[in-house]
């Protein structure tokens, strides 16, 4: 899992770059990051929940616990990235 988390942060870290060139504000830097994370932690798990059969509240749970993910990572990026 942490594997995991690393290498999906280095690739929000990349985005981030990518959308953000230079200094930013902590708002611009939150916005792209966070919904970098939230697309990567609460999407990914879908189609094997569906396939696989799981029950509504467990997708509901970790749905809305990607959101808080996505959240934490992109204002950890904001708060360490370059103003």
């Amino acid at each position: 899992t942490f594997v995991v988390y690393l290498i999906v942060s280095i690739l929000i870290g990349y985005l981030t770059r990518v959308a953000l060139p230079g200094a930013a504000p902590f708002a611009k830097v939150f916005q792209v990051a966070g919904t970098a994370g939230i697309l990567a932690y609460s999407f990914s798990f879908i189609p094997n929940a569906v396939w696989f059969g799981s029950y509504k509240r467990t997708i509901v749970a970790s749905f809305l616990d990607g959101i808080f993910f996505g959240l934490v990572t992109g204002a950890i990026f904001a708060w360490r990235w370059p103003h």
